[in-house]
């Protein structure tokens, strides 16, 4: 149970700390952002996991998925840290909010915050 407690903690933590958009987001064209929009998925009553999953095994060298909903998926960003992902994540509203998904090493070295 502590160890979910730390990765919900580290996970609030790292959201807090993307308040500046990370440079490898800011330098992607429109072409390389794999969007996926998950509201009307969990609209039906559906997990949006297993397609979420799907996604992310399609990426491509050099591109990110950004993940639409009305919240911060905190599960689904546990599971990709764990596996390497870095993220952004983007309140627009109480109601929209935009997830990007990358590597870490996406394109061939850290990625860096933009200054």
């Amino acid at each position: 149970m502590q160890t979910i407690r730390n990765n919900i903690l580290n996970v609030t933590l790292a959201v807090e700390e993307k308040n500046i958009v990370p440079y490898l987001i800011s330098s992607l064209q429109p072409e390389q952002i794999v969007a996926l929009d998950v509201r009307p998925v969990i609209a039906l009553g559906i997990d949006p996991l297993q397609i979420l999953l799907k996604k992310i095994k399609t990426l491509e060298t050099n591109q990110a998925v950004k993940i639409i909903n009305t919240f911060e998926p905190t599960p689904f960003i546990i599971l990709l840290q764990e596996q390497g992902f870095e993220l952004y994540a983007n309140v627009i509203n109480e109601d929209l909010v935009e997830t990007y998904f990358y590597k870490k090493t996406i394109t061939g070295k850290q990625t860096q915050d933009a200054q």
